[in-house]
């Protein structure tokens, strides 16, 4: 699907939101969306937007849907800083992850009780290692602390729990990964944390099982 449409902000500062949902494959309009609000709202907007999207997608019969958690009203340059850092972590790029997890250091910096952003910046120290060659000691103590961060703020917030799960992971602690990525799965559909629950049990000689949970995440 594509998410398609324009941002303006009137000269009251308004932020108005003309979008629509499209099927990727056949060009159908799954959704179509006008929305208005402040600056400081956006998450609201951002809220409003999904679970619209999503009732709609329900109505149609579609499965599987993930509203990712509710939005936050932080401040909006913050929020955008999130945005741009969201978007650089998926970019798997070196000097993108480092710059990534310097703007979520400052989102979290803004606002403490944002806990995506804590999720976030977690998943960006944690990718350190892998595509930036930074050692694992030294991303270790602040990602498992932004992560449990995000815990405390909401214990039940799947994308926090994944992440507790890669954290697992990464110390070689296969058991609680495994309880983690576990959970997220018992209650939606999460491609990412079944390829990871994949590798944790080829890591501990459950290749027919892990070959399953690889084959669910394609």
């Amino acid at each position: 699907t594509l998410l398609h449409g324009t941002v303006r902000r009137d000269s009251s500062g308004l932020l108005w939101v003309d979008a629509q949902l499209i099927d990727g494959v056949d060009g159908t309009v799954l959704w179509d969306g006008h929305l208005a609000e402040t600056s400081s709202g956006i998450g609201s907007m951002v809220d409003s937007m999904v679970a619209s999207i999503e009732a709609s997608l329900i109505h149609r019969g579609a499965n599987g849907i993930d509203a990712g958690g509710r939005a936050h009203d932080a401040d909006p340059l913050a929020y955008a800083d999130y945005l741009r850092g969201l978007a650089l972590i998926r970019s798997r790029s070196d000097t993108g992850l480092v710059k990534a997890a310097g703007l979520l250091r400052g989102v979290v910096a803004a606002d403490s009780d944002f806990a995506r952003g804590w999720v976030a910046l977690g998943d960006a120290l944690l990718l350190l290692p892998l595509y930036a060659g930074v050692p694992t000691s030294a991303i270790e103590a602040e990602a498992g602390a932004a992560i449990q961060h995000a815990l405390e703020l909401d214990p039940d917030d799947q994308a926090a729990i994944a992440a507790s799960g890669r954290l697992a992971a990464m110390q070689w602690r296969w058991r609680d990964a495994e309880i983690a990525f576990r959970r997220v799965l018992s209650s939606t559909p999460d491609h990412e944390s079944e390829r990871a629950l994949g590798e944790v049990l080829l890591v501990t000689h459950r290749p027919l099982e892990a070959l399953a949970a690889f084959e669910r995440s394609w």
